[in-house]
Order: C-alpha cells, then sequence, then structure tokens
C-alpha cells in the first residue's frame, strides 16, 4: 500500500525591491548566489541573455565629447530586447480577464477591515506550475478556474507574462523565478521537471525534508529572490518530514516614480481609518493627469520611470467601503480593462493629490478561495492525481498560503508576495482640477504593460 505523504507547493513573488539574484547581461544559473542551494540544486534554469543598459560615463572621452556611436552599438542590443519584451503581450486578449476579477474578488474578501494584499499574478504563476503536476480532472479543475482550454494555451500564456513582465536595468526591475524543492528519498519524473525548468524556468533542488539546513536554503532562495521584503513570511515556511514537495514562485518588482514626490511636502494629516482616525504622513503632488471616475469610485494613475508598470489609486465615493468596491463588477473591470484612456469617463485636469506612505502586508490561507474557484480535487487524497510528478506516493494539496507586502514612499513603490500550497465611483470631475484625497480606506493596484495585468491589488485600510 502506498504511503500517504502530503505535498508542498509554495509560491513567492515581489514587486519593488533591491537585488533579486538575476544578474544583467548575462545567462546566469538561479538560486547558486548561496552555497546552501549549491548543494541541494539537481537542475538549475538558465534565464535568456539579458542585454546590458550601457554606462553613460563609459562613452565620455578625456575631452569630454560623447561617442554616440559606440553608445548606439551597445545601447541598441538593449533597445532590441525592450521592445521584444513591450511585444510579448501585445496579443495578449484578456484570456486570463474573468480569472483575476474571480481572484481578486475571492482572494480579498471578508478581510475585516484589515490591510490586504494578493498578487494574482503570483498566484497564476504558481497554479499554472500546480496544473504541470497534475493531471486528471485535478488538471481539469485548474484549467476551468483559470479559464484556460488546454496546456498549450498555459504555457503560452506563461510564457508571454514572464517575458513581457521581466525586466532588470538601471530604470526598473521585474523579476521572475521559480523553484521546486524535491525530497531526496523518492522518485519524480524528469520529464515533468525538464518542462518546469524550460517552460517556467524552474530550478529543483532536492534534499532530507526534515533537515534544517534544507529549509533555510528555501527560506534563502525565497529572501534571495524577494529582496528580503518577506523574511518573516519565509521563516514561517518549512519543509516538514511528511513534505513531498516545495514548488516556490518568485516575483520582484521595483521601481521610481516617473514624477518623485518632494519630500519638502510630506506632511502629517488625518487618515480616517475604520479603527478611527490616526496622524500619518502624507505626500503631495499636483500634476497634470486624467481623472477616470465610475458609479462608486475615482481612480488615477501613477507611472514610473523607464518601464510601462503603472500603480493606480482607487478611492472609493463617500459612504462606499473599499473592501465592497471590490466585490463591484464595474471597478473590477475598471483594473483589468486593457484600454483605460479611451473610457468615457475620465477627464484631463489638473490633480492635487494627497497619498499616505505605507508599508503594508497580509498573510493570507487560500484554501478556501481555491476551492470556490472550482479547485478541489488537489486537496483530496482520494481524488487528486499527481501522477505527473512520482508514482512513489499517494498526494494531495493540503495548505496554500500567500503572502503579501508594498510599500511606497516619495521615490517609488517595492513590494513582495508568496504563495504557499501545502499538500497534507465618483460623480463628474470640475472643469478645471480635483483634489485627490487618499485620506481614508483605498485600494490600490500595480499593473503591468498595456495587458494591465494586476501584479498586486489590495486594499489599504490603516497605513
Amino acid at each position: 500500500m502506498k504511503k500517504l505523504i502530503a505535498i508542498l507547493l509554495s509560491a513567492a513573488f515581489i514587486v519593488c525591491a533591491a537585488g533579486c539574484g538575476v544578474e544583467t547581461g548575462t545567462t546566469k544559473e538561479s538560486g547558486q548566489t548561496h552555497a546552501e542551494h549549491e548543494g541541494f540544486a539537481i537542475m538549475l534554469a538558465r534565464y535568456p541573455d539579458q542585454a546590458v543598459y550601457p554606462n553613460e560615463e563609459d562613452f565620455i572621452g578625456k575631452d569630454g565629447i560623447f561617442d554616440d556611436e559606440g553608445w548606439e552599438k551597445v545601447y541598441e542590443p538593449y533597445s532590441q530586447q525592450t521592445q521584444e519584451r513591450r511585444e510579448a503581450l501585445q496579443d495578449y486578449d484578456g484570456a486570463l480577464d474573468n480569472y483575476f476579477k474571480k481572484a481578486i474578488t475571492t482572494f480579498l474578501g471578508g478581510n475585516d477591515g484589515e490591510n490586504c494584499i494578493c498578487s494574482p499574478v503570483n498566484v497564476f504563476a504558481a497554479t499554472a506550475m500546480l496544473a504541470e503536476v497534475t493531471d486528471g480532472e485535478s488538471r481539469a479543475q485548474l484549467l476551468s478556474a483559470l479559464g484556460i482550454k488546454d496546456m498549450e494555451q498555459l504555457r503560452a500564456l506563461a510564457a508571454a507574462i514572464w517575458t513581457g513582465t521581466y525586466q532588470d536595468d538601471v530604470a526598473a526591475k521585474c523579476l521572475s523565478a521559480n523553484s521546486f524543492w524535491l525530497r531526496d528519498d523518492m522518485n519524480y519524473k524528469e520529464d515533468t521537471l525538464q518542462i518546469l525548468r524550460d517552460k517556467y524556468y524552474a530550478s529543483a533542488f532536492a534534499g532530507k525534508m526534515s533537515d534544517p539546513a534544507y529549509t533555510k536554503a528555501l527560506q534563502d532562495w525565497i529572501n534571495e529572490q524577494t529582496g528580503g521584503l518577506l523574511k518573516e513570511q519565509a521563516g514561517g515556511l518549512e519543509l516538514a518530514p511528511e513534505t513531498i514537495c516545495a514548488l516556490v514562485s518568485t516575483l520582484y518588482f521595483k521601481g521610481k516614480w516617473a514624477e518623485e514626490f518632494l519630500s519638502g511636502q510630506t506632511a502629517s494629516e488625518t487618515f480616517h481609518a475604520k479603527s478611527g482616525d490616526i496622524t500619518y504622513d502624507f505626500m503631495h503632488q499636483s500634476i497634470e493627469g486624467t481623472y477616470f471616475f465610475g458609479e462608486k469610485f475615482g481612480a488615477i494613475e501613477k507611472d514610473f520611470e523607464g518601464t510601462d508598470i503603472s500603480m493606480w489609486f482607487i478611492l472609493p465615493d463617500e459612504g462606499t467601503d473599499a473592501e465592497a468596491l471590490l466585490q463591484d463588477d464595474e471597478a473590477l473591470s475598471f483594473l483589468i480593462d486593457r484600454d483605460k484612456e479611451g473610457r468615457e469617463n475620465s477627464k484631463r485636469l489638473m490633480i492635487n493629490m494627497a497619498v499616505p506612505k505605507f508599508d503594508v502586508n497580509s498573510d493570507l490561507n487560500l484554501n478556501e478561495a481555491f476551492k470556490k474557484l472550482g479547485i478541489e480535487n488537489v486537496f483530496e487524497l482520494d481524488r487528486s492525481d499527481f501522477s505527473p510528478l512520482t508514482d512513489d506516493t499517494a498526494v494531495y494539496l493540503s495548505q496554500v498560503k500567500h503572502a503579501a507586502r508594498v510599500k511606497i514612499d516619495e521615490e517609488g513603490c517595492e513590494a513582495a508576495a508568496f504563495t504557499a500550497m501545502m499538500t497534507c465611483g465618483a460623480a463628474m470631475p470640475p472643469n478645471e482640477k480635483i483634489d485627490f484625497v487618499l485620506d481614508r480606506p483605498f485600494v490600490f493596484a500595480i499593473t503591468a504593460g498595456t495587458a494591465q495585468l494586476p501584479l498586486f491589488v489590495g486594499v489599504v485600510n490603516q497605513p
């Protein structure tokens, strides 16, 4: 009789931090900057070559004249790769729109007034890899929840999202990495691991699940990929003896505002939290921009320098709850709308912004959320099918955890999240200007490219 063992699948990702374990301009094998990783590695993914953004100072001659020809020669590969990245998602047809809407509603619902954040893109990446290690009805439920017809479409979308969001240069960083952490006393199907390596850039590691050094290597790898933003959350992950596998997917972003807030304009003001008024530092800025509005909300976009990633601030109308706004179809549709600039309910004017500096995080158990999305079989021993992964034992998914952190200041934004799966508007604006003051609970989103992929979505009930 096969021994019952639970499988641990964990996904981790980050937006806005420094350092990500992938060097610009090199083909670097993931997970090799720490000795702990090297000792357990059995299959290392190799990232595509990344062209280096040239250092302008290197092209200034002793006479002070800039070498335009030399610069263009070195800059061209970087420019070409940037163009390819931006084109990777230009044919995105909204295949994941329904999934993103359901995920945001389900993951962020019922948080009882607490700050709550998730990364729909990260959870998608983890779910896609979960589909690779399952089969039968287990896989069918995963694909159905994502709104995907088959594995070919899933792999194409995963590749496009990876390529279309990947950036590592002086302007901004948006980096993805994946890994599998296996136990060394079991047989795993190599062809599946190779698919994960080749299609998802996932490295594979093997060790004893009860070995503290193996757990530490996993935690260190997550911290390395996420810029250390989730050390506390990563420290809570453990490769327990009954674990079969840990799947880790990371996404990291760091960007500077295209127009920074002036620190001299930051001032203490009142934030009207659900728990009561609190004094907090608010950043101020007056800019000409587009103000968007719906029946229950108003929204503005703030761009990051040198990237097509943006942050959206969405303020519910007075009397409208921020959490309830994420259950509203108009607001959800706005978040993932790929043609926001063409919306009728928008107006170009002067916007006097007042945004609280914040550093918020949340920990979510997504077991029930996955089941609400129709993903059920993987949680049940007698119905789960993990045959693409191993034939050595019966396997089921016991827990799905998701942690996220986002912080902003005058210079820019930094955010991080990880998912751990354990087996065992407003009225018409005035004519010229508007005061957009986020002094009560609000919603934010960080979206990528023309596809408006939701890297992070959250509710800030208290900065």
